[in-house]
């Protein structure tokens, strides 16, 4: 993101249940398949992130598999999607689509709490917002703004805000939400949840709870830094205390986060171009902090108020690696980085508390005694010294484990280059 908040973003990405002319039930999949040009008109970039649902299989010609294997962990265990682009040769606009069978196409009603034959038809957009940052990772897209179109997407940006919230992409990216039909808020049993294994703290009055259900929609609205509201929405009717819809509460709070589009029945003060939505998006993700009211009591750790990201050298690079250098002829430098596709593979299919409780070790090898030997050193870090003995080649292997003591596991997440200590002498002049 540019770091002048009136700036346009780099590059938008705009996330709907629904997009013409594969799905369309209403006018969110026109809505979805038309606003990329229409953000084009203004040189922004775009790309679309949807589900991939059973109504797409008839379309199966019209994709192309780009990403195989993608795992995260959901509902306490580890899941595999895959990502598919669309074939438009008529249109430069990327379209991507995240494929699960088990939990997007069980059931004949996306909108519905069909469990399907599979039994997790459910949670379909519960792991829908889960899958959806490590989706971008494996794509190696970092948008500066969401464009969130309705509750389904709407948990999205309150995993941004929380569970993503150590995730520098996620941090700098402000969040529009649209809201298409209010009636359709994605009401869930909590037992939906639970279910999927996410943070309980969220299960609050105040944030996702509505009564004695979960409610989607209220999370979009809560967590977004723009909320826009579609031509068939009238604001003051919608959060008045007479409204069907109940979020009255909410409108005190939030009323300079919310917007009506041109065509609305909202007052003129309240309307909102598009250009100009994400100009105010922008300013207002820059203002936030992220020790507000909202989040104050959850398990987040402090940190400093948003800042746009500065050029420099980044705090890590996209790759995995374990590299050896040679100091002198009893030392080593070990340098690594386990933030490229394998590496973020592996993180995103653990949970928060097995990834903070993973334990990391160089094992290292002399190979012409074939010693070996273990260094714990904290994979966080990144690099480490290591005394050896001259004249010796020598390599190494990263490893992490995690669990319990009585289900550990170990993965090698890199192995690294060979190198040679020279002999321990000091050259002596003549």
């Amino acid at each position: 993101m540019s770091s002048d908040p009136h700036d346009a973003p780099s590059c938008v990405a705009i996330v709907s249940a629904e997009v013409a002319p594969w799905f369309s039930s209403g006018r969110l999949g026109e809505s979805t398949q038309t606003l990329p040009k229409r953000l084009a008109r203004h040189q922004i970039r775009s790309f679309t992130v949807a589900p991939f649902l059973q109504c797409h299989g008839e379309y199966a010609a019209e994709f192309e598999t780009v990403c195989e294997e993608v795992s995260i962990n959901f509902a306490g265990e580890r899941q595999v999607f895959s990502i598919l682009r669309a074939l438009n040769p008529e249109d430069d606009t990327q379209v991507f689509f995240i494929r699960a069978p088990e939990f997007l196409e069980a059931g004949d009603d996306p909108y519905g709490q069909d469990r399907g034959d599979s039994g997790l038809g459910n949670l379909r957009w519960l792991f829908f917002a889960v899958a959806f940052r490590p989706a971008l990772r494996a794509l190696e897209l970092s948008p500066g703004l969401l464009f969130l179109q309705d509750w389904p997407t709407a948990l999205i940006a309150v995993l941004d805000r929380t569970d993503h919230h150590f995730d520098d992409d996620a941090h700098a990216c402000a969040v529009i939400f649209s809201v298409h039909d209010p009636r359709q808020q994605g009401w869930h049993n909590p037992t939906d949840w639970r279910e999927a294994k996410l943070r309980e703290d969220l299960l609050a009055d105040d944030l996702l709870y509505e009564g004695e259900d979960l409610n989607l929609l209220k999370g979009g609205l809560l967590f977004s830094d723009l909320v826009l509201f579609g031509p068939d929405t009238s604001l003051k009717s919608l959060f008045s205390p007479q409204s069907e819809y109940g979020l009255s509460s909410m409108y005190e709070s939030r009323s300079e986060h919310l917007r009506a589009i041109p065509g609305s029945s909202g007052t003129p003060q309240d309307k909102i171009a598009l250009k100009d939505a994400i100009d105010l998006a922008l300013r207002l993700r820059s203002q936030r902090s992220r020790e507000d009211l909202l989040l104050r009591r959850l398990d987040l750790e402090p940190s400093e108020a948003f800042l746009a990201p500065q050029r420099g050298v980044p705090e890590y690079y996209p790759i995995d690696a374990l590299f050896l250098r040679v100091v002198d002829p009893r030392r080593l430098a070990v340098f690594w980085e386990v933030q490229g596709e394998a590496g973020r593979q592996v993180l995103d299919s653990l949970s928060a508390d097995e990834v903070y409780g993973s334990r990391w070790e160089l094992r290292l090898e002399a190979l012409e005694s074939g010693s070996r030997w273990t260094v714990t050193v904290r994979g966080l870090t990144k690099n480490w010294f290591v005394e050896v003995d001259p004249g010796r080649q020598y390599r190494a292997e990263l490893w992490m484990s995690y669990g319990s003591s009585d289900d550990e596991r170990a993965l090698r997440m890199a192995t690294s280059n060979l190198v040679s200590t020279p002999p321990d002498l000091i050259a002596r002049s003549s």
